[in-house]
């Protein structure tokens, strides 16, 4: 899949792009109020599975595993149930975006303008595939990544880490059971499964897993310290994390800066998934253009009917979550065996006749 093709250095910072983006704005918050001080606890959970996954989903676009799945019925079947959770987990994060505008860039603007702002870059670079989202972010990274950097190095604040204790406020079962939310939060990666790579001189897709996981973890311990038991009361952290920046005696609030990154980084995270969203989608009907406006469509419609958005966030913390687990965990697994399977059989069809009865002998 040529269009599909990036280089390894542009997974690396859509890598972070989504692995950052949502889990350290609405998410943190969400957590707190389920969780209390095991928050950080949970989330170390989640991010140990998200490692696991990744290295699964990397494995199968590095050896080509789409390519090679092409006609496979189960493969499409699956694409399938991928597409649909593609659509749920769109709805929302675009909801987050939605309440982002609505709460912290403007005090009088309607749902329906917001929603519809946004999807227009969204539906565009999403149109016009991954080759054009992967140069974009690294057209915007310096910016993210200085502003990221600014902001961690130049905080003034008095954090009190006792509030992060204890880790576990509760028996280990509870915490799963009062933590099990939140899935379609994470697996951030299995977009990457419709990806085929180009090696790059250097390779920084192992160290931005890893400054991932660490910022994440660290914006985690950094808002109880903050914020304690208030920590929930929280609409987007990165956002109040720029705010402590020392400068700002000076030169005035700067949590303006961390709206601008998030902002980006947000409509790079959604172009992404409804990109892998149509390509999902034409495993089973080959209209990828069609399939991109046909999600962006339906976000928009959803949100509008609904129009209340927390209610989107309350549905899928229910029942609906299960189907984030399926394709979060179960289904890139089931890609990388068909795959092995796939390529296994038609090595053992290349060979002569002999040496083929031979070895099933």
């Amino acid at each position: 899949m040529t269009t599909n093709l990036i280089y390894k250095r542009q997974l690396a910072i859509l890598l972070f792009i989504m692995a950052f983006t949502y889990k350290v704005s609405r998410l943190p918050s969400l957590v707190a109020e389920a969780v209390g001080s095991s928050g950080t606890l949970l989330v170390t959970l989640y991010l140990a599975l998200e490692v696991v996954m990744f290295s699964i989903i990397y494995r199968f676009a590095t050896t080509d595993g789409r390519d090679s799945l092409a006609d496979n019925v189960t493969y499409k079947a699956l694409s399938a149930v991928l597409a649909v959770s593609f659509l749920f987990k769109l709805t929302l994060t675009y909801t987050g975006g939605i309440l982002f505008a609505m709460e912290l860039l403007f005090e009088s603007i309607s749902l329906y303008e917001v929603a519809c702002a946004l999807i227009i870059p969204v539906s565009y670079l999403a149109y016009r595939g991954v080759r054009v989202i992967a140069r974009v972010g690294e057209i915007c990274f310096w910016l993210i990544a200085g502003v990221i950097v600014l902001t961690f190095v130049f905080i003034k604040a008095n954090p009190v880490f006792s509030n992060n204790l204890p880790l576990l406020n509760g028996s280990f079962l509870s915490l799963l059971s009062d933590g099990d939310k939140f899935f379609f939060w994470f697996g951030d990666f299995t977009p990457f499964l419709f990806l085929s790579l180009k090696s790059s001189k250097r390779n920084f897709v192992g160290l931005s897993l890893a400054v991932s996981v660490i910022i994440i973890l660290l914006c985690f311990v950094l808002m109880y310290g903050l914020y304690g038991a208030g920590a929930q009361y929280i609409s987007n952290f990165i956002v109040k994390l720029a705010g402590f920046n020392q400068f700002a005696a000076k030169l005035g609030r700067l949590d303006w800066t961390g709206m601008i990154i998030w902002l980006i980084m947000s409509v790079i995270y959604l172009a992404v998934y409804l990109w892998a969203f149509a390509e999902a989608a034409c495993e089973v009907v080959k209209k990828r253009r069609l399939w991109v406006f046909t999600g962006a469509a339906a976000m928009l419609i959803t949100v509008i009917a609904v129009g209340d958005v927390t209610k989107i966030v309350r549905f899928m913390e229910g029942d609906v979550r299960w189907l984030a687990v399926v394709t979060n965990y179960l289904i890139p697994l089931i890609f990388v065996l068909l795959a092995a399977a796939e390529k296994k059989n038609r090595a053992q069809a290349t060979l002569p006749t002999g040496e083929n009865n031979e070895q099933r002998a």
